[in-house]
C-alpha cells in the first residue's frame, strides 16, 4: 500500500499457500461492499488461482506441464489491506468453493 503523502509504500503479506491469484493463473477477485458498519474500509475476497510449482510455469512461450491436469485451488481467502484498529494485514480463511477456478 502506498502512503502519497508520505511516499512510503507498506508491502502486503504474500498469498497463503503461494497460491496464485492473477492471470495466466487467475482466480475470482471481488471487493465486499463498503459500508456504516464497515467505516467504509475495504475488504477483498480472492478465490481459486493455482499453487502450481515455480517450475511448472516454463518460459515465456508455454508452461513446463499439462495446465489441464493441474487442479485450481478451492481456496478463498480475505484481506483488509488497512484494518481500522491499526494492526498489519493479515489475511483471513473464507470458506472454500465447491469447485477449484482458473482460467
Amino acid at each position: 500500500i502506498w502512503d502519497y503523502d508520505n511516499n512510503i509504500e507498506v508491502p502486503l503479506p504474500g498469498m497463503p499457500g503461494n497460491v496464485v491469484r492473477v492471470y495466466p493463473a487467475s482466480g475470482a477477485v471481488a471487493m465486499l461492499p463498503l459500508t456504516p458498519e464497515n467505516n467504509w474500509n475495504p475488504t477483498v475476497i480472492f478465490c481459486g488461482g493455482s499453487d502450481m510449482p515455480d517450475e511448472a510455469w516454463g518460459n515465456y512461450a508455454n508452461p513446463a506441464i499439462n495446465t489441464w491436469d493441474y487442479p485450481a485451488s478451492r481456496d478463498c481467502q480475505r484481506l483488509t489491506p488497512e484494518p481500522a484498529d491499526g494492526s498489519a494485514a493479515a489475511y483471513e480463511q473464507d470458506d472454500e468453493m465447491l469447485e477449484g477456478r482458473t482460467m
